[in-house]
């Protein structure tokens, strides 16, 4: 099945695809090619399969495609929904990273600008990481917000 991964027709990658990521043990390299791949029907593919545990083999490459501006925000949605299942120092680290807005002249600490990214990443700091110092100071910034959709995003603890 690897080679058709690596077809030069989407079609076949992503026949390929679809069956590694149905064959016992083969879902990991499946979700590898899906990721790599870039075009965004498989990485979708890829990231859905994601979606109830990611293998710590796996993190680096989602926080990559989590963090990259470039990736349509519905797949770096799905890619930070991933990382909260996980519960990994690597996930938290890039859920702090997608929810820093740097500091303000005075006042310390902001949030970026609402984006679907933001809130989503928001969600997961309060979902599965109340223990980190870093994570409660952004879902604190949230929660005390005066927007709406920032703060439901940590009132319920979940994405």
């Amino acid at each position: 099945i690897g080679r058709w991964t690596s077809h030069q027709d989407v079609r076949v990658r992503h026949q390929a695809i679809r069956l590694q990521l149905a064959t016992p043990g083969g879902r990991d390299a499946g979700v590898r090619a899906a990721l790599l791949d870039g075009t965004p029907r498989l990485v979708h593919s890829g990231l859905a399969a994601l979606q109830q545990d990611c293998p710590a083999g796996l993190i680096e490459l989602v926080s990559r495609l989590a963090l990259d501006a470039t990736v349509e925000a519905h797949l770096r949605v799905l890619a930070i929904r991933a990382l909260i299942r996980s519960r990994d120092a690597r996930a938290l680290a890039a859920l702090l990273t997608l929810t820093d807005g740097g500091r303000r002249f005075f006042a310390g600490t902001k949030l970026p600008p609402k984006s679907a990214v933001v809130l989503a990443a928001l969600g997961g700091l309060a979902a599965s990481w109340g223990h980190d110092q870093a994570a409660i100071a952004r879902v604190g910034l949230a929660a005390r917000s005066a927007d709406p959709e920032l703060r439901s995003a940590v009132a319920g603890g979940a994405p």
